[in-house]
């Protein structure tokens, strides 16, 4: 299977899936160049996107892309794990994706939680964020809706 590069269009305008440059050399084409991607779409009245790949890094890279209607604004969290994410929580103060932690290297808990919080926008979630915290159990978050992710299909 070969690899494509992809773009995200929101509000009419294309963009490269990851524009943002890490460095000034760094090409968005060729970060976005990804293989084996999967998309799905999750939610109950409202939809994430949901997209997991092999794109630039070691790992497993996911971007979890939500429309936030409380508070009127797009939604996004990057994810770089050995794993795809697993469960996604949703409600009015942000989002939650649980990814599991099958070799546990970074920590030794069972799953790995990554937060959206939707009153310190996105730039805080891309360059300021605290990091997946680890956690033996799956959140009890009431209020939040828990939604369970389609398992990624084995690769070659």
């Amino acid at each position: 299977m070969g690899s494509a590069v992809y773009h995200l269009v929101l509000e009419g305008k294309a963009e490269y899936l990851y524009d943002e440059r890490e460095e000034p050399e760094d090409d968005p084409a060729e970060r976005s160049r990804g293989s084996f991607v999967e998309a799905q779409c999750a939610g109950h009245g409202e939809q994430v996107l949901v997209l997991t790949g092999e794109f630039h890094s070691n790992f497993l890279q996911s971007v979890v892309l939500r429309y936030n209607q409380a508070w009127g604004t797009w939604e996004r969290l990057n994810i770089a794990e050995r794993d795809a994410p697993e469960w996604l929580y949703l409600g009015p103060g942000g989002f939650y994706v649980v990814v599991p932690n099958p070799g546990r290297n970074e920590t030794p808990e069972r799953y790995l939680v990554y937060r959206f919080d939707s009153s310190k926008g996105a730039a805080y979630q891309a360059y300021l964020s605290e990091g997946p915290q680890g956690s033996d159990t799956l959140p009890a978050l009431p209020g939040y809706d828990a939604i369970r992710l389609k398992p990624r299909r084995p690769q070659p």
